[in-house]
């Protein structure tokens, strides 16, 4: 079976010149979130909060396929998007630590990680301005345009 990391990759590294990246930023979020979300249910419906059940050979196929449709979404967006933009857009980062108790139980592991899908996903929507096709020079003028970033940019006039 190939590899659906590169398969999807490439897809999108193909993609790239013709679909403005934040168009792949939220398409990549959306299957990682529903990607996300399908896999904690499945756990959670045939393990409960014991951690003792079974699947049969149909459910782990479906889990299987989740899990590479989750790994080639991050594989075509925030895995290869998120390096080419820091140069463009600097994010937010945040530094989160994840309670012990909560580990042993996989279900709320995936939901959790669902949930910040799901924020960087908003964020991309709301935050990140189309800078698509445009020279480095024109980034700050995008930025000082956004209706939040305009706080935070600076006027720079350009002395002749």
């Amino acid at each position: 079976m190939p590899n659906p990391s590169i398969l999807y990759s490439n897809v999108k590294k193909l993609l790239t010149p013709f679909v403005c990246e934040k168009v792949l930023f939220l398409e990549g979020g959306g299957q990682m979130f529903i990607c996300q979300i399908a896999i904690g249910t499945m756990i959670a419906l045939k393990f409960g909060e014991s951690g003792e059940g079974s699947l049969t050979k149909g459910e782990a196929e479906l889990l299987l396929f989740f899990i590479s449709a989750y790994v080639a979404a991050f594989a075509g967006s925030w895995g290869p998007l998120g390096w080419s933009d820091q140069v463009k857009f600097v994010l937010l980062r945040f530094d989160l630590q994840v309670k012990l108790s909560m580990l042993p139980k996989l279900a709320q592991v995936f939901f959790f990680f669902a949930g910040f899908v799901l924020i960087m996903t908003v964020f991309i929507a709301f935050f990140l301005p189309e800078t698509k096709n445009l020279p480095i020079e024109e980034i700050s003028k995008v930025r000082k345009s956004h209706w939040f970033w305009t706080k935070f940019v600076p006027d720079v006039t350009t002395q002749s």
